[in-house]
């Protein structure tokens, strides 16, 4: 019998991840597209230059930590 082929994964790209973030945030209760997504999260990527990179990793570090305990 022949061995399947492990699919190859697919690279993550920044558009990808605006994608996936504006078709999580857009619910019932809160529209918003993908346009609106890009803005709001290169804003967040602005602020982020502006600070130092340890500042910057810590801020990403705390996120990450509420993100888990959001965890659905």
């Amino acid at each position: 019998m022949a061995k399947k082929k492990a699919a190859a994964k697919k690279a993550v790209t920044l558009t990808s991840v605006y994608d996936d973030v504006a078709r999580k945030a857009d619910t019932a209760g809160l529209h918003i597209n993908v346009a609106e997504t890009k803005r709001v999260l290169a804003t967040f990527f602005d602020v982020l230059e502006d600070l130092s990179t340890a500042d910057a990793a810590d801020i990403v570090a705390k996120g990450l930590k509420q993100a888990k305990g959001r965890r659905r």
